[in-house]
């Protein structure tokens, strides 16, 4: 398992250097829920490689635009802080 790691530990080398990006365009609706419309909308906007989510069955379909979701774990592990 995982084990506990706080939210600060994952989020703070990530919050502690932002970018701000302004979505100019609008992929809704694409995804069955509005607000994962949202965060898809940002990623591709912002350029993402990834989505991290523990519910990855709400993204089905992101491949089209480069972008893959990967949970907590899965992300770890690729920026190598799991092994």
């Amino acid at each position: 398992p995982l084990g506990k790691v706080e939210n600060d530990e994952i989020a703070s080398p990530i919050a502690s250097q932002p970018d701000f990006i302004v979505a100019l365009y609008l992929w809704r609706p694409f995804l069955k829920d509005p607000a994962d419309d949202m965060v898809l909308e940002l990623a591709v906007t912002a350029g993402c490689d990834c989505i991290v989510s523990y519910n990855k069955g709400d993204f089905k379909g992101i491949e089209e635009f480069g972008i893959e979701v990967l949970t907590a774990r899965e992300f770890l592990e690729m920026i190598g802080e799991l092994k």
